[in-house]
């Protein structure tokens, strides 16, 4: 069986804090912290037997996020073999993306619990919204990658001119307009099984009952869905009531561009090569990682309306997990 790799426990706690931050993004610390938590297998093999152990998979995909880098540097500088390293670089993003699907996808469990609800809610009506039953904001970011050979206008986006994929819940070709998006991601459905106050009659207003999520005015309606005034001839109250709203929208929405400000890779769309790559995983994983770096360190989002994110053995739960051999 094939053995790579030079990035061991020792070798990341022999590490300076400052180089360990400049080549990860975390610390040794949570770095083997977090090995343990993503629920790695020790050693992580690939389907041709490379095998790199757990702390030495998470580090290695992290540079590479991180620094945005070619593969070539890592086989340098960690003394692997650039046909183990491809081959296991995409499967680990594969692996981590089915192993911890359940967290990005909206159910009522974890951070989507009914009781988180109502927290969210609070925390969006203290910072001036006038929404007062909105716990989330819906909306898509847009991701750039190499032009395909075939098939280019399939995921060739108008509004931005560029070939990309489109993401929320789920990745989707650049073509695809955001409705469709929400309903290929099976929201709706989801929302109004939980999404709702908890005591209210069943026979009460809907407007009383849900809870909502705000979107823009390209998504369709629906009882768990509010968007601006968006007609020609809205009063000057209804104006002020859209700033307000779009003005909370704008802080929820930094959380697209600090996922990309940390792992720089996600930029590098000559990368980006659907045909050959994962790359419908790759924001998937930036998320995850974003997210685990937020339970350690809160981000501005988090900081700015006063909301503190969950541990991060707390977020990282089995929930939704039968059998981790489905998922090698």
């Amino acid at each position: 069986m094939p053995r790579t790799g030079q990035i061991t426990e020792e070798y990341l706690l022999a590490l300076t804090p400052r180089d360990c931050l400049w080549n990860f993004h975390f610390t040794a610390l949570e770095i083997l912290e977090l090995a343990k938590v993503f629920d790695i297998p020790d050693p992580f093999k690939t389907h041709n037997q490379y095998a790199f152990l757990a702390v030495e998979a998470l580090a290695l995909l992290l540079a590479c996020f991180h620094l945005g880098c070619d593969q070539f540097e890592l086989v340098s500088k960690y003394q692997q073999y650039q046909l183990s390293l491809s081959e296991f670089f995409n499967e680990l993003i594969e692996y981590l993306d089915k192993r911890w699907a359940h967290l990005l996808n909206c159910n009522s469990e974890g951070v989507l619990h009914p009781d988180q609800l109502l927290i969210y809610v609070d925390v969006i009506t203290a910072h001036s919204a006038p929404l007062t039953n909105c716990f989330a904001f819906l909306d898509c970011t847009i991701q750039e990658i190499c032009c395909p050979s075939v098939d280019q206008e399939v995921c060739y986006n108008r509004y931005k001119k560029i070939h990309a994929l489109k993401t929320s819940m789920g990745t989707f070709e650049g073509q695809r307009n955001n409705n469709y998006l929400l309903k290929s991601s099976n929201i709706l459905p989801q929302l109004a099984e939980f999404a709702f106050w908890p005591g209210i009659p069943e026979d009460a207003p809907i407007h009383e009952c849900n809870l909502i999520v705000f979107r823009d005015p390209a998504y369709r309606c629906n009882a768990h869905l509010a968007s601006p005034f968006s007609n020609d001839n809205i009063t000057q109250e209804q104006c002020e009531w859209n700033q307000e709203m779009l003005q909370v929208q704008i802080e929820v929405e930094h959380g697209f561009r600090v996922v990309v400000n940390n792992f720089p890779f996600l930029n590098v769309f000559q990368k980006m090569q659907i045909f050959t790559s994962p790359v419908r995983h790759y924001y998937q994983i930036g998320v995850l990682l974003t997210n685990a770096l937020n339970c350690f360190h809160p981000n501005q989002v988090s900081q700015r309306f006063d909301c503190p994110p969950p541990l991060i053995n707390e977020y990282f739960c089995n929930s939704g997990i039968d059998n981790e051999d489905n998922y090698m």
